[in-house]
Parts: structure tokens; sequence; C-alpha cells
């Protein structure tokens, strides 16, 4: 039998000014991790992020998942891990079904 493969996949990290999500915005470079279709189902994203890469200037501290999939149907699990500078980054935990770090 073949392994089912996974539906497009696009997990962007957002900033917000509130637990709210008031003014939230992209953050540079960490829009896009991308699985296409053809990925097997077992297949991970990890974006790494620091609290120096949010606009803290402006008053943004808050960080949001969103997750766009590409068809009607899905079986996606997220989890969002600290956002603790003393952490080691998210790529030093990957497994074997990881097919993104970011």
């Amino acid at each position: 039998a073949q392994k089912p493969t996974c539906a497009n996949v696009v997990l962007s990290l957002e900033q917000a000014l509130d637990a709210n999500g008031s003014g939230a915005k992209a953050i540079a470079g960490k829009r896009d991790a991308y699985l296409g279709g053809g990925s097997s189902g077992d297949s991970r994203i990890e974006i790494n992020l620091l609290a120096s890469e949010l606009d803290s200037a402006h008053g943004f501290g808050w960080v949001r998942m969103r997750i766009d999939v590409g068809t009607d149907h899905a079986v996606l699990d997220a989890t969002l891990l600290g956002l603790d500078p003393v952490s080691p980054p998210a790529s030093d935990f990957n497994g074997p079904g990881c097919a993104v770090v970011a």
C-alpha cells in the first residue's frame, strides 16, 4: 500500500500587540515554510524564532502561528514551544521526520 501524501501546508509566524492578535503582522523571514503534496504524511515543519526578531520597539511581544492548508481536509498538529532565548533552536531536536527547518 502506498503512504498517503500530505496536503500543501504553509505555516507562518506572526507577531501581535496583545493576546487577542491586535495589529498582527508577519515576522520577516518567518512567513513561509512549505510542505508540498509530494511529501509523506509523516513530515514536520520547524521554525526557529528569537525574541530579538520581534518588532518590540513598536510594542509587538506576542507570537501566533497561522496555518494555511491547500485542501478541504487535513489532519495536522501544531505546537509553539518557548520563546525563550536561553533555549536551543528547534533544529537541535529535529527527528527523522523533519522536512523543513527555517
